[in-house]
Protein backbone atom coordinates (compact mmCIF):
# COMPACT_ATOMS: atom_id res chain seq x y z
CA UNK A 1 0.00 0.00 0.00
CA UNK A 2 1.18 3.51 -0.78
CA UNK A 3 1.70 6.30 1.73
CA UNK A 4 -1.46 8.18 2.71
CA UNK A 5 -2.08 11.42 0.88
CA UNK A 6 -3.28 14.49 2.73
CA UNK A 7 -4.66 17.69 1.20
CA UNK A 8 -4.81 20.91 3.18
CA UNK A 9 -7.10 23.81 2.42
CA UNK A 10 -6.77 27.19 4.11
CA UNK A 11 -10.09 28.15 5.65
CA UNK A 12 -9.06 31.30 7.46
CA UNK A 13 -5.88 33.21 8.20
CA UNK A 14 -5.30 34.23 11.82
CA UNK A 15 -5.29 37.81 13.04
CA UNK A 16 -1.86 39.40 13.33
CA UNK A 17 -0.39 42.46 15.02
CA UNK A 18 1.86 44.88 13.16
CA UNK A 19 3.15 48.39 13.85
CA UNK A 20 2.39 51.38 11.64
CA UNK A 21 4.43 54.58 11.98
CA UNK A 22 5.02 57.79 10.06
CA UNK A 23 2.49 59.84 8.13
CA UNK A 24 -0.74 58.17 9.31
CA UNK A 25 -3.44 59.70 11.48
CA UNK A 26 -3.12 57.19 14.34
CA UNK A 27 0.30 55.48 14.41
CA UNK A 28 0.94 52.53 16.70
CA UNK A 29 0.29 48.80 16.92
CA UNK A 30 -2.77 47.54 15.03
CA UNK A 31 -4.45 44.16 14.75
CA UNK A 32 -5.65 43.18 11.29
CA UNK A 33 -7.78 40.32 9.97
CA UNK A 34 -9.55 40.15 13.33
CA UNK A 35 -12.84 38.31 12.83
CA UNK A 36 -14.33 40.10 15.85
CA UNK A 37 -13.90 43.48 14.17
CA UNK A 38 -16.11 44.54 11.28
CA UNK A 39 -14.67 46.66 8.48
CA UNK A 40 -17.53 48.91 7.39
CA UNK A 41 -15.51 50.28 4.49
CA UNK A 42 -14.65 46.90 2.99
CA UNK A 43 -17.26 44.37 4.22
CA UNK A 44 -17.25 40.70 3.35
CA UNK A 45 -20.59 39.40 2.00
CA UNK A 46 -22.51 37.26 4.47
CA UNK A 47 -22.26 33.50 4.18
CA UNK A 48 -19.36 33.69 1.72
CA UNK A 49 -16.34 31.50 2.53
CA UNK A 50 -13.20 32.18 0.53
CA UNK A 51 -10.60 29.44 0.30
CA UNK A 52 -7.09 29.30 -1.10
CA UNK A 53 -4.26 31.78 -0.89
CA UNK A 54 -6.30 34.87 -0.09
CA UNK A 55 -5.25 36.73 3.05
CA UNK A 56 -8.46 38.76 3.21
CA UNK A 57 -7.63 41.69 5.52
CA UNK A 58 -3.96 40.91 6.21
CA UNK A 59 -2.47 43.09 3.47
CA UNK A 60 -0.46 46.31 3.70
CA UNK A 61 -3.46 48.47 2.81
CA UNK A 62 -5.49 46.89 5.64
CA UNK A 63 -2.85 47.84 8.21
CA UNK A 64 -2.73 51.43 6.94
CA UNK A 65 -6.53 51.70 7.08
CA UNK A 66 -6.48 50.34 10.64
CA UNK A 67 -4.12 53.20 11.54
CA UNK A 68 -6.90 55.57 10.31
CA UNK A 69 -5.30 56.10 6.89
CA UNK A 70 -2.46 58.22 5.55
CA UNK A 71 -2.16 61.92 6.24
CA UNK A 72 -2.11 64.49 3.39
CA UNK A 73 1.68 64.76 3.66
CA UNK A 74 2.34 61.01 3.15
CA UNK A 75 4.91 59.89 0.58
CA UNK A 76 3.18 56.90 -1.01
CA UNK A 77 6.08 56.25 -3.37
CA UNK A 78 8.31 54.89 -0.61
CA UNK A 79 6.22 52.91 1.88
CA UNK A 80 8.53 50.58 3.81
CA UNK A 81 7.99 47.20 5.46
CA UNK A 82 10.65 45.92 7.86
CA UNK A 83 10.49 42.16 8.36
CA UNK A 84 13.02 40.13 10.34
CA UNK A 85 15.70 42.77 9.83
CA UNK A 86 15.15 43.19 6.09
CA UNK A 87 13.55 46.24 4.52
CA UNK A 88 11.20 46.27 1.51
CA UNK A 89 9.93 49.39 -0.27
CA UNK A 90 6.60 49.66 -2.12
CA UNK A 91 5.14 52.35 -4.37
CA UNK A 92 1.45 52.84 -3.54
CA UNK A 93 0.82 56.00 -5.56
CA UNK A 94 -1.36 53.96 -7.91
CA UNK A 95 -4.09 54.15 -5.27
CA UNK A 96 -4.44 57.83 -6.21
CA UNK A 97 -3.47 57.72 -9.90
CA UNK A 98 -5.34 54.53 -10.80
CA UNK A 99 -2.26 52.53 -11.78
CA UNK A 100 -1.78 48.96 -10.48
CA UNK A 101 -0.09 48.53 -7.11
CA UNK A 102 1.49 45.66 -5.21
CA UNK A 103 -0.38 45.19 -1.93
CA UNK A 104 1.72 42.55 -0.12
CA UNK A 105 0.49 40.18 2.57
CA UNK A 106 1.84 40.92 6.03
CA UNK A 107 3.27 38.72 8.76
CA UNK A 108 2.93 39.06 12.51
CA UNK A 109 5.48 41.54 13.83
CA UNK A 110 5.98 43.45 10.57
CA UNK A 111 6.89 47.13 10.92
CA UNK A 112 5.38 49.59 8.44
CA UNK A 113 6.67 53.11 7.92
CA UNK A 114 5.10 55.78 5.70
CA UNK A 115 7.51 58.73 5.19
CA UNK A 116 6.35 62.33 4.96
CA UNK A 117 6.87 64.66 2.02
CA UNK A 118 6.71 67.60 4.40
CA UNK A 119 3.98 69.28 2.37
CA UNK A 120 0.19 69.14 2.13
CA UNK A 121 -1.05 67.19 -0.91
CA UNK A 122 -4.64 67.91 -1.94
CA UNK A 123 -4.80 64.66 -3.93
CA UNK A 124 -4.68 62.71 -0.66
CA UNK A 125 -7.67 64.51 0.84
CA UNK A 126 -10.37 62.26 -0.59
CA UNK A 127 -11.69 58.77 0.16
CA UNK A 128 -9.47 55.98 -1.16
CA UNK A 129 -8.01 52.59 -0.27
CA UNK A 130 -5.38 54.27 1.94
CA UNK A 131 -7.12 57.45 3.14
CA UNK A 132 -10.11 57.73 5.50
CA UNK A 133 -13.45 57.06 3.85
CA UNK A 134 -15.10 59.33 6.36
CA UNK A 135 -14.03 61.52 9.27
CA UNK A 136 -15.62 62.45 12.56
CA UNK A 137 -15.88 66.12 13.47
CA UNK A 138 -17.26 67.73 16.61
CA UNK A 139 -19.85 70.44 16.25
CA UNK A 140 -21.11 72.96 18.77
CA UNK A 141 -24.21 74.85 17.68
CA UNK A 142 -24.34 77.31 20.56
CA UNK A 143 -27.17 79.36 19.07
CA UNK A 144 -29.54 76.37 19.33
CA UNK A 145 -29.05 75.79 23.06
CA UNK A 146 -26.84 73.84 25.46
CA UNK A 147 -28.00 70.38 24.34
CA UNK A 148 -26.96 70.74 20.73
CA UNK A 149 -23.44 69.27 20.94
CA UNK A 150 -23.00 66.21 18.76
CA UNK A 151 -20.59 64.61 16.38
CA UNK A 152 -21.29 63.40 12.88
CA UNK A 153 -19.40 61.27 10.38
CA UNK A 154 -18.83 63.05 7.09
CA UNK A 155 -16.94 62.18 3.87
CA UNK A 156 -13.21 62.91 3.85
CA UNK A 157 -12.43 65.84 1.53
CA UNK A 158 -15.02 68.36 2.68
CA UNK A 159 -14.08 71.93 3.52
CA UNK A 160 -14.99 74.29 6.35
CA UNK A 161 -17.91 75.83 4.43
CA UNK A 162 -19.46 72.39 3.92
CA UNK A 163 -18.89 71.60 7.59
CA UNK A 164 -20.61 74.87 8.51
CA UNK A 165 -23.60 73.84 6.40
CA UNK A 166 -23.73 70.46 8.19
CA UNK A 167 -23.65 72.37 11.48
CA UNK A 168 -26.59 74.54 10.34
CA UNK A 169 -24.44 77.68 10.51
CA UNK A 170 -25.49 78.73 7.02
CA UNK A 171 -29.05 79.69 6.21
CA UNK A 172 -31.77 82.14 7.06
CA UNK A 173 -32.08 85.68 5.76
CA UNK A 174 -28.93 87.11 4.21
CA UNK A 175 -28.41 90.01 6.65
CA UNK A 176 -28.64 87.58 9.57
CA UNK A 177 -26.35 84.88 8.22
CA UNK A 178 -23.78 87.37 6.94
CA UNK A 179 -22.70 88.26 10.47
CA UNK A 180 -22.65 84.70 11.75
CA UNK A 181 -19.19 83.44 12.72
CA UNK A 182 -17.69 79.96 12.28
CA UNK A 183 -14.72 78.79 14.36
CA UNK A 184 -12.59 75.80 13.36
CA UNK A 185 -10.22 74.12 15.82
CA UNK A 186 -7.94 71.74 13.93
CA UNK A 187 -4.68 69.87 14.36
CA UNK A 188 -2.27 70.50 11.50
CA UNK A 189 -1.60 67.00 10.07
CA UNK A 190 1.98 67.90 9.07
CA UNK A 191 3.22 69.84 12.12
CA UNK A 192 0.88 68.44 14.79
CA UNK A 193 0.12 71.94 16.10
CA UNK A 194 -3.35 73.15 17.03
CA UNK A 195 -4.72 75.86 14.75
CA UNK A 196 -7.79 78.03 15.26
CA UNK A 197 -9.52 79.63 12.27
CA UNK A 198 -12.43 82.09 12.60
CA UNK A 199 -14.39 83.13 9.53
CA UNK A 200 -17.69 84.86 8.88
CA UNK A 201 -20.21 82.96 6.81
CA UNK A 202 -20.13 85.78 4.27
CA UNK A 203 -16.33 85.42 3.93
CA UNK A 204 -16.55 81.65 3.51
CA UNK A 205 -19.12 81.95 0.74
CA UNK A 206 -17.26 84.74 -1.06
CA UNK A 207 -13.77 83.18 -0.89
CA UNK A 208 -14.65 79.49 -0.80
CA UNK A 209 -11.93 78.62 -3.35
CA UNK A 210 -9.09 79.93 -1.14
CA UNK A 211 -7.38 77.32 1.03
CA UNK A 212 -6.39 79.88 3.65
CA UNK A 213 -10.01 80.99 4.03
CA UNK A 214 -11.86 77.69 3.50
CA UNK A 215 -9.51 74.89 4.67
CA UNK A 216 -10.14 71.19 4.27
CA UNK A 217 -11.48 69.34 7.30
CA UNK A 218 -9.31 66.76 9.05
CA UNK A 219 -10.31 63.91 11.42
CA UNK A 220 -11.44 65.09 14.88
CA UNK A 221 -11.76 68.74 13.86
CA UNK A 222 -14.12 70.85 15.96
CA UNK A 223 -16.52 73.47 14.57
CA UNK A 224 -18.30 76.09 16.67
CA UNK A 225 -21.00 78.40 15.35
CA UNK A 226 -21.57 81.83 16.83
CA UNK A 227 -24.96 83.28 16.02
CA UNK A 228 -25.34 86.62 14.32
CA UNK A 229 -25.91 89.68 16.47
CA UNK A 230 -28.73 90.58 14.09
CA UNK A 231 -32.16 89.22 15.04
CA UNK A 232 -35.28 89.18 12.94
Amino acid sequence: KGAPQVSVRVVKYAAIQVSVAGAVFHPGFVTINDSDKRDDNYPTPNNVRIYGDTTMHRNLSSAIREASGVRPDADLSAVRIIRRGREYTFNLTGVITGRPILDPALEDGDQIFIPSTGCFQHALVRPSLLTPRGIRIYISKIHFGPDSRYDEKIPFGLRLLQGAIIASCVGGTLPTEGRRQVVLVSTNPVTGTTEVVQRSVEELVRDQARDDVNPMLMPDDAIACYDSTVRE
